[in-house]
């Protein structure tokens, strides 16, 4: 942290917290209390405390720094209201000032202008979307979206998909026909293409459909297949159709992948990066990790219905996307203009005509009495009012 910056810690008695993953429910409690357009322009620290670390107390802390005092003062009265927090904070509630910015709190991203929670956020992003998506209401939820039929096949890849015998066979013809050449684990696929998949074979599958907020989005979506009969633990999985947290995150897409130049390149065509919007969907391990018992195919969707769950989620995206370009385009258009001075810078010249002074602006107008100047205010040229003014 920035020593001598405005600086306020929030602290939380860890085990009032419910230990565990006690990070993520500290940051809930915290962005229940705060909007993220209220802190606009500040950076966000997480972390125990140093005396934690020397086991002398038990608190994690949330900090924040900002130049905008207010913002500072905004956070403590917040969270000075906030039952929530009471439940669960420390001695002292706070930390100020030097104090705090003197303790080893990693990163935690920071809060842009627009009031996006951008960088490498973690738990601080993933709790946001997780207060966000409880703060939607059956109220504030758009109108059911008619779901259209759907094209088929989604493309050429998936216009004659093979008969396969088994899960395990499923799995190796996933990665195999929607590889990339650039990346040899690399395996990308649209949504109309899983949906083609899925309903192809429906018949040895269980699918599961899950929406939720992590490290890299406040709105990740996850599809995962599972073996039918009997029922697996090992899925396919594929995450995707998700909004980044910013348009300059979305611009760093790939970046990870500097040792692998060629598909560093090729990761925001292949992801079918628009705007903030990544919305194709990749094949990973963290996708794929085993459960711990077989799946319920209770919990899971029928696989005719992926279409009905990606369509909804895909037109929001898109209808954004395109609000985005509109306000995009308006604001370039305005910068194009020519810039008009708001203040006016006065020059004072000698008027050929009363002898008197008057006061030249920018915009070429020059100021003075009507009642003893006969030129008044009138449009000049200041340069020809000089050349009269030397020859007289």
């Amino acid at each position: 942290m920035i020593r001598n910056m405005p600086t306020i810690g929030v602290r939380y008695d860890i085990d009032k917290a419910g230990g565990g993953y006690y990070g993520f429910a500290c940051w809930k409690i915290f962005w229940q209390a705060i909007n993220p357009e209220e802190i606009g322009g500040a950076s966000l620290h997480e972390g125990d405390t140093a005396a934690t670390l020397n086991n002398q107390e038990r608190v994690f802390c949330i900090a924040v720094q900002s130049l905008d005092t207010e913002a500072i003062t905004k956070i403590k009265a917040a969270l000075t209201q906030s039952e929530a927090f009471k439940r669960v904070c420390a001695n002292p509630m706070f930390a100020e000032g030097s104090s705090c910015a003197a303790e080893p709190l990693p990163d935690a991203g920071r809060i842009d202008a627009e009031g996006n929670l951008v960088g490498d956020a973690g738990a601080a992003r993933s709790a946001l979307g997780a207060v966000k998506k409880e703060r939607t209401t059956a109220s504030e939820v758009a109108e059911e979206v008619p779901i259209p039929e759907r094209v088929k096949p989604a493309s050429e890849r998936t216009r004659t998909l093979p008969a396969i015998s088994s899960f395990e066979e499923l799995g190796t013809f996933v990665g195999k026909q929607f590889g990339t050449k650039e990346y040899k684990y690399g395996c990308w696929m649209t949504p109309e293409e899983l949906c083609d998949v899925v309903e192809r074979y429906a018949d040895m599958i269980l699918v599961s459909f899950d929406e939720y907020s992590c490290g890299a989005s406040e709105d990740m979506c996850l599809v995962r297949l599972f073996e039918k009969t009997p029922p697996g633990r090992r899925p396919i999985g594929l995450t995707g159709l998700y909004p980044f947290a910013s348009l300059a995150d979305a611009r760093s897409f790939g970046a990870d992948w500097r040792s692998v130049p060629e598909y560093a390149k090729a990761l925001p065509r292949l992801a079918d990066v628009r705007g903030k919007y990544h919305f194709n969907l990749t094949r990973g391990e963290s996708a794929e990790n085993s459960l711990g018992k077989p799946f319920d195919p209770k919990e899971g969707i029928a696989p005719q219905s992926l279409w009905e769950k990606f369509y909804p989620r895909k037109q929001r995206f898109l209808s954004d996307l395109a609000r985005e370009e509109e306000v995009a385009k308006k604001r370039a258009e305005e910068e194009q203009k020519p810039r008009q001075d708001t203040e006016r810078t006065y020059f004072t010249v000698h008027c050929p005509y009363c002898g008197g002074q008057k006061l030249y602006d920018k915009n070429g107008v020059v100021y003075c009495d009507n009642e003893k100047c006969p030129n008044g205010e009138k449009p000049v040229d200041i340069d020809r009012y000089n050349l009269r003014r030397l020859i007289f």
